[in-house]
């Protein structure tokens, strides 16, 4: 099997082959529920090897960020990855913390990240394909990263049940319309990127992984190669400095387990009266 990522630690990994699409900047709504069940699979895959790696860490108690980035071939960019670990945060919260995260978009703010605007959901129609995916729905998020550019995602929103103690959130741009939003250039999310939240060696575990080959600026082959070129050279301190900072909000907020609640409950209240 051809390798699927490349680590600059010469760290391989081998999971599954990602579909033909992934490369696109966005995809329809049935090819992107298409891909979930592959995508779910490296999320999951990527997560199972970075909790390895830190399970002396967790072991002693103590919480922490890692940020690495990746080659991904299929892509055809670079893949990030995020891991936080909160031994303070309780078991009982990865099913909350899961619908938190799913319907993060209904938010009024991102306990773990000061970017995010605003965001709204629809129902789709496009029908899981894999038994794990409890249920689809197509976001669009507004954000505001800082980095001269306000960008909006219209991506379609997939939760994966994996057990008791994990859960997972594929995300993946496709060709919608999106909301009328000025100033916002569009943005997309390339295959794989998503999030997981897991339970495990006695600590609350957090992946936040993303594939995007650019910001919305310029064309997408354009961008592709000039952020290719810009991470490459190390010219992405900016990026990783966001995806700590957004791990870190997060060890806080699991932290507290009154506010994941009550955060959990405040979606809720918020979706029974749309």
């Amino acid at each position: 099997m051809a390798r699927l990522f490349d680590r600059e630690n010469s760290e391989r990994r081998e999971p599954g082959p990602l579909a033909p699409t992934s490369a696109r900047p966005a995809i329809s709504l049935a090819e992107a529920a298409e891909e979930t069940a592959s995508v779910v699979d490296i999320l999951v895959d990527l997560a199972y090897r970075r909790e390895d790696s830190v399970q002396q860490i967790v072991a002693t108690g103590q919480a922490g960020v890692h940020v690495n980035k990746g080659w991904c071939k299929p892509a055809r960019t670079y893949t990030y990855h995020m891991h936080a670990f909160a031994p303070a945060g309780q078991r009982t919260l990865v099913i909350p913390l899961a619908d938190v995260f799913y319907n993060a978009a209904l938010l009024d703010e991102h306990p773990w990240h000061d970017g995010f605007v605003s965001g709204t959901t629809a129902p789709v129609a496009a029908r899981p394909v894999d038994h794990r995916v409890a249920s689809h729905q197509l976001t669009a998020t507004r954000f505001n990263f800082g980095l001269g550019v306000r960008r909006t995602y219209v991506q379609l929103c997939s939760l994966v049940a994996l057990g008791a103690d994990r859960r997972a959130i594929v995300l993946r741009s496709v060709n919608q319309a999106p909301p009328n939003t000025r100033d916002y250039a569009l943005a997309y999310s390339l295959a794989p990127t998503g999030d997981v939240i897991s339970w495990r060696d006695g600590a609350l575990h957090w992946h936040h992984i993303v594939t995007a080959a650019g910001v919305g600026i310029f064309p997408p082959f354009f961008e592709r190669r000039m952020m290719n070129l810009m991470r490459r050279l190390g010219f992405n301190q900016s990026e990783i400095s966001i995806y700590r900072e957004e791990g870190r909000q997060w060890v806080y907020f699991v932290s507290d387990t009154d506010r994941v609640m009550n955060t959990q409950r405040k979606l809720f209240s918020k979706s029974r009266a749309r």
